[in-house]
C-alpha cells in the first residue's frame, strides 16, 4: 500500500531545509556533489507519479519508502557510475550528502531489498506469466544407480 508521493516542489523544499545545515557542517563535501546536486535540483518525476502508484496495491501494509525518492536514488547512483546496488546502499548508509541527495533521511535508508523489491514492481511483464514460469515442472533427472570402482570411469551421457 502507497500513501503518497512527494511531487517535485515538495523534495526542492526538503533539500531547502536540509542542505544549509550540510553547507556548515561539510563545505567540501557539499561542494564535490554539485554537479549530482543540479542535476537532483531540475530532475521532476511527477510524471512518473502515476506510472509509479499504479504498481502499488491500494491495501497492505504501507511502503516504507516514497517509489519516487527510489527511483531518483537509482538515477543518481547512474550519473555517479556506480555499478551495484548494494554498493549504493552501503554508500547512502554512510554518506549524508548522497542519502539526502537521494530524497531520503540520512539515519533512514532503503537497504538492498527495497530497491530489489522496486524493480521487481516496475517489471512490466505480466505477474501471472512470472508466476507460471516459477512454478513449470523441471524434467526428472535420474541420479546414477551403480557406483564406480577405483580405475573405472562413468559412461557417456550423450554417446
Amino acid at each position: 500500500m502507497l500513501i503518497t508521493c512527494r511531487c517535485y516542489s515538495d523534495f526542492q523544499q526538503f533539500l531547502r531545509e536540509r542542505l544549509p545545515s550540510l553547507a556548515l557542517s561539510e563545505p567540501e563535501r557539499l561542494l564535490s556533489f554539485s554537479t549530482p546536486l543540479a542535476r537532483v535540483w531540475l530532475l521532476n518525476l511527477d510524471p512518473a507519479i502515476p506510472l509509479l502508484l499504479s504498481r502499488y496495491s491500494a491495501s497492505g501494509r504501507p511502503a516504507l519508502f516514497d517509489p519516487v525518492d527510489l527511483l531518483r536514488s537509482l538515477v543518481l547512483m547512474t550519473s555517479l557510475k556506480i555499478p551495484g546496488v548494494s554498493q549504493w546502499v552501503s554508500m547512502l548508509k554512510h554518506d549524508k550528502v548522497l542519502a539526502i541527495l537521494s530524497g531520503f533521511e540520512p539515519h533512514k535508508t532503503p537497504g538492498v531489498g527495497t530497491f530489489y523489491d522496486f524493480f521487481h514492481r516496475c517489471w512490466l511483464e505480466d505477474r501471472t506469466k512470472i508466476r507460471n514460469r516459477r512454478r513449470k515442472l523441471r524434467p526428472f533427472m535420474a541420479k546414477p544407480k551403480d557406483k564406480l570402482k577405483s580405475g573405472q570411469k562413468l559412461a557417456p551421457k550423450h554417446p
